[in-house]
């Protein structure tokens, strides 16, 4: 089991800071979705690479019906890349609402309202087939190279804490529940060389914030407890930071631990109860953002991981743990 860094502004190109996470002795490397040069840095630095979402709006959206059209035409640099990385996982979103989706501002949108999708069954459809088709498209002849996928949770605001910052809940209709992914993992099946779960802490926190508000009596564990037995326990990853508190809900902003100790111990017991219900989760991700300085996120990066571990100790030594043999690099990757 590995500790990564998610990727930050200047990251990649700043040497002092990749050094400094490659001589921490705790993080083994980077998780990104860019494609391009940024590859290249990580490994040269003595990194590992982990991809999430590889080329972002390519890969973002499993229920785009196009989605195995455009990525079988286009997609040659994404395959490429998530074969040649270090991780024996990559991850996805477990994908939205939308036939068509969008970055407008920051913000997922449809392209148009006529992309909703208001049948469960057919986004289900499209997502389970999507992730089939992208197991066989990555994992084709790929002998040692063949990778996991995990399908990562995305969190469901609250309608007062989406109007405040601008999301769009529509998007993630049905897709947070977890009926639906037990759904999606019966549908699928044991395909390929592996397809399993990526637990983001924070959109689980957030889920569950959203669902009370709505009337429903659940909490934490329970919420993360179904979602263990939709995938039979098949966690590969997991994401970690801190929501935050907003005026109607909770919301998704990637702080790291420390500003808040209620918040804080609910994330370092979800980690702690994920660590001991699966024994496949191969990497944990610090997914938290510290502004645009690379040093300072190599800092913070660095202590959080080191606190984490401290913290989980006396339920898991990480560095005992072997859980897959690294794999091959492509070299011809730059």
């Amino acid at each position: 089991m590995k500790y990564f860094s998610t990727w930050s502004p200047g990251l990649t190109t700043n040497g002092e800071a990749l050094s400094m996470l490659e001589k921490s002795g705790i993080i083994s490397g980077i998780e990104l979705w860019n494609t391009d040069g940024h590859v290249g840095n990580i490994r040269d630095a003595g990194l590992d690479v982990c991809m999430h979402v590889p080329g972002r709006m390519a890969t973002i959206n499993l229920a785009d019906p196009d989605y195995s059209t455009k990525l079988s035409h286009d997609g040659y640099r994404i395959k490429e890349v998530v074969r040649g990385s270090e991780s024996g996982v990559f991850g996805l979103h477990c994908g939205y609402s939308v036939r068509r989706l969008v970055n407008r501002g920051d913000s997922l949108r449809p392209f148009s309202e006529t992309d909703y999708i208001t049948n469960r069954d057919e986004v289900l459809e499209r997502i389970s087939e999507n992730i089939i088709f992208m197991d066989e498209w990555i994992n084709d002849h790929a002998g040692d190279y063949s990778k996991k996928i995990a399908i990562e949770n995305l969190p469901r605001y609250t309608e007062g804490e989406a109007t405040e910052k601008n999301r769009d809940v529509g998007v993630t209709r049905f897709v947070t529940r977890p009926d639906f992914f037990s759904d999606i993992f019966r549908k699928i099946g044991c395909v390929g060389y592996g397809i399993g779960l990526l637990y983001d802490i924070s959109h689980a926190m957030i889920t569950v914030s959203t669902m009370k508000a709505n009337g429903n009596e659940i909490n934490n564990n329970d919420y993360l407890g179904a979602m263990l037995e939709a995938c039979n326990k098949k966690v590969y990853e997991v994401h970690v930071s801190v929501p935050e508190r907003g005026v109607y809900g909770l919301f998704d902003a990637h702080k790291p631990l420390g500003f808040d100790e209620e918040m804080d111990n609910g994330v370092i017991g979800q980690l702690i109860l994920l660590l001991e219900s699966s024994n496949c989760i191969e990497n944990i991700v610090l997914e938290m953002y510290t502004g645009n300085d690379p040093i300072k996120h190599a800092r913070t990066i660095i202590e959080q991981a080191e606190g984490i571990d401290k913290m989980i100790g006396s339920y898991v030594r990480l560095s005992d743990q072997v859980i897959s043999k690294p794999t091959q690099r492509h070299r011809s990757l730059t």
